[in-house]
């Protein structure tokens, strides 16, 4: 059982991103077709994931040390923070899977729509099995 991060954008991010993220052990790997890449509306057709190797529990705190948690809490805003200051629309869930990854069916909750502000500075306390939206059209 472990949390995994998806995110959901509405165009590729370059390599240089990808390998710069890489460097700090942090993994961000577009999916294609699965279940959660379905969880995004059209708008967000480039959906990754974002884990440190196998799965993205180092990035919760009931799931990580204090210490790691901290570490990784801080290089996810960063990354949010880079596609929003590059004006991606972006669009965000997480789930504890009990199975596999991308077979398990989802629940989702309403999308709650946020400022990339809001979105950035409340990721730690964001809620799971919600679809939370970020954009320059709020």
């Amino acid at each position: 059982m472990c949390y995994f991060i998806t995110f959901g954008i509405d165009r590729e991010i370059p390599n240089k991103i990808i390998n710069d993220f890489k460097i700090k052990n942090i993994s961000v790997e577009r999916i294609f077709d699965n279940k959660p890449a379905r969880v995004f509306s059209s708008k967000y057709k480039y959906v990754y994931t974002v884990t440190t190797g196998m799965c993205s529990c180092d990035f919760f705190k009931k799931t990580s040390s204090e210490k790691k948690f901290n570490v990784y809490i801080s290089f996810l805003k960063t990354l949010f923070q880079i596609l929003i200051d590059k004006g991606y629309l972006i669009s965000f869930y997480f789930h504890m899977y009990s199975g596999m990854y991308g077979e398990e069916d989802l629940p989702i909750l309403p999308v709650t729509k946020m400022k990339a502000h809001d979105f950035i500075s409340n990721l730690q306390n964001l809620e799971e099995d919600v679809v939370y939206v970020t954009n320059k059209y709020i």
